[in-house]
């Protein structure tokens, strides 16, 4: 065994901070310790995207957009960008891109991905409230999130409007909200 390590192991830890960390080596500081994050979406409005029948009960979803407002550890407007396969009820899997604009040149952007499960469904009122749970990530900012990351759940309801035929989602209907948790490094 080198000299250095044996010696490493045989010094107490308050005689290594006193010999300081070389120049150049990884440095715990505190812009690289993790912090908890949390924040509420408020989905407000869905826009158009390309809809294909997968066979008779099953949809799949590319590129729709849906966006609202977002308060918490961060405060802004959201965009979600998703694609998803849901069946009559709307409920599936759904995975995309989102991006949080917090004003003044600040955003974050990121992913999720997760599941829907539909638990009220009014066919006469065309209209169906959803759980929705997942993941998140941040893996870019811009402004003062410059470099920011971060990882946490989601889970939450939402609840739309449907068609006549009550086939597909044509609104977001108020009181839907989901909840973030997680880690970041801010």
């Amino acid at each position: 065994m080198p000299l250095c390590l044996l010696l490493l192991l045989l010094l107490p830890m308050t005689t290594l901070a006193a010999v300081g960390i070389p120049a150049g080596a990884p440095q715990a500081t505190s812009d690289v310790w993790l912090s908890s994050f949390k924040a509420t979406v408020i989905p407000a409005e869905i826009g158009e995207g390309k809809v294909t029948p997968l066979g008779k009960f099953h949809w799949r979803v590319e590129d729709r957009p849906m966006w609202g407002a977002i308060s918490g550890d961060l405060n802004g407007q959201f965009s979600f960008t998703y694609d998803a396969v849901v069946n009559l009820l709307q409920s599936g899997c759904i995975w995309g891109t989102t991006k949080v604009d917090c004003g003044g040149g600040n955003t974050i952007s990121g992913k999720a991905r997760g599941w829907t499960l539909t638990i009220i469904f009014h066919p006469l009122a065309h209209r169906a409230w959803m759980y929705i749970s997942g993941t998140w990530t941040f893996s870019a900012g811009t402004g003062n999130y410059e470099g920011v990351w971060g990882s946490g759940a989601m889970s939450g309801w939402v609840g739309v409007q449907l068609t006549e035929e009550n086939e597909h989602v044509v609104g977001i209907l108020e009181r839907s909200q989901i909840n973030l948790v997680g880690l970041w490094n801010k």
